[in-house]
């Protein structure tokens, strides 16, 4: 049976020259959303939330609606959705937004699969604190150390973030689960879902976590725009990680009064044009349904991985190709990643070597770096194909 393709609907990929397998990166834009970004530059201009002329209300219903689109998608509430440049200043609005919150001796858990973005904030709130940041590992088959976490959480930790699905080796952890048991131990519960959100369905409401991140140009949307879903009572703690226009309904002398959430955490000229095409690309995802997009990517996975297993010299890190979301890391004996990722682009095929900004996670694959293939809706069989061409002749 022919896998459905949707390569058409993306123009920078639609005459096959170009094989994208950088999704977990950034993915490509499909048509819809380009044009409704194209629409919106031929609008006029204004500040959301400021001035009262039709343009600055236009722009005011534009930003709110995107927020509705986003709320929508991930099953939260509009009080609960902040509009970010991305998932890493969520998350590092997080981080700094509870420092107040941690003393000297206080507990922070990690894990060893973390993004950069979501521990380097920690590490330097940490520094600053004197906190002490506890990373759980993980091992080479992506899987969590279930008896580490547990042992994590009988420290009472004020803070356990955790990524839902490794950019490393796609494997995903069972964030419902770990969620119950962290916030049991009292924690405040953080969720990168920046490498997960184009691949799986979220559920914020039924989730349970305090936090939750994501950016739109990992979900076929402009770069620059994010989301960070806030529960209720993380938002009540929550301090603001930036200050200026927009977020105070008042300022005296010697005193202010916070707007409400989200309001209150997004201080300055909003991406209202961003956000448009984040919410159009949302729009186009759930036109696809999950059914469809998660059908294609797993069988591409699937015809991926056993092509990779054929070729001589082939390390696959990470789970089996049927629990692996989106992102396949490998190394092949003898050969660099570097100078294979340089060789594939010669012949116009887009994949990522080295640490992938997780060298916590990838130097105890191979401490040189992986080559890293990740798929995404942009890719049909014939990219497949080419790759593992490319790559036999190449061996």
């Amino acid at each position: 049976m022919e896998l459905k393709s949707y390569k058409h609907l993306f123009p920078t990929l639609a005459d096959g020259s170009v094989h994208y397998f950088d999704h977990a990166a950034t993915t490509q834009m499909p048509s819809v959303v380009i044009e409704a970004m194209k629409k919106g530059l031929d609008e006029g201009r204004a500040n959301p939330w400021r001035g009262l002329y039709p343009w600055a209300e236009e722009a005011t219903e534009s930003l709110e609606e995107s927020r509705r689109v986003v709320v929508s998608f991930f099953g939260a509430q509009p009080e609960q959705t902040i509009f970010t440049s991305g998932a890493t200043e969520g998350l590092n609005m997080v981080a700094f937004g509870v420092e107040h919150l941690l003393l000297a001796g206080d507990v922070i858990v990690v894990t060893q699969a973390e993004h950069h973005s979501n521990l380097l904030p920690w590490r330097e709130v940490a520094r600053r604190t004197h906190a002490e940041v506890d990373i759980v590992p993980v091992g080479i088959d992506g899987r969590l150390d279930e008896a580490a976490f547990d042992a994590a959480l009988r420290r009472a930790p004020k803070i356990v973030a955790m990524t839902h699905v490794s950019n490393v080796t796609g494997a995903a952890f069972d964030v419902f689960d770990l969620t119950k048991r962290a916030k049991s131990a009292g924690a405040f519960v953080v969720i990168d879902a920046a490498q997960s959100a184009a691949h799986l369905r979220i559920d914020f409401s039924s989730l349970g976590a305090d936090a939750l991140a994501v950016s739109a140009h990992k979900l076929y949307g402009p770069m620059g725009i994010g989301a960070l879903l806030l529960s209720d009572r993380l938002s009540d703690v929550l301090w603001p990680a930036k200050w200026g226009g927009g977020m105070v309904d008042r300022v005296g002398t010697n005193d202010f009064v916070l707007t409400p959430v989200p309001r209150r955490f997004e201080a300055g000229t909003r991406n209202v044009l961003g956000a448009k095409g984040f919410a159009q690309a949302l729009k186009w995802l759930q036109e696809l349904g999950w059914p469809g997009v998660e059908a294609l990517e797993r069988r591409l996975m699937l015809k991926l991985d056993t092509g990779l297993r054929a070729l001589p010299g082939v390390t696959v890190y990470g789970p089996t190709a049927e629990a692996r979301f989106g992102v396949t890391s490998l190394s092949i004996a003898g050969r660099h990643s570097h100078d294979l990722a340089e060789a594939l682009g010669e012949r116009g095929i887009c994949v990522r070597a080295g640490l992938h900004c997780a060298s916590l996670m990838t130097s105890s694959l191979d401490p040189r770096g992986t080559l890293r293939i990740s798929l995404g809706l942009g890719n049909d069989e014939s990219d497949v194909d080419a790759l593992l061409a490319a790559l036999k002749d190449l061996l």
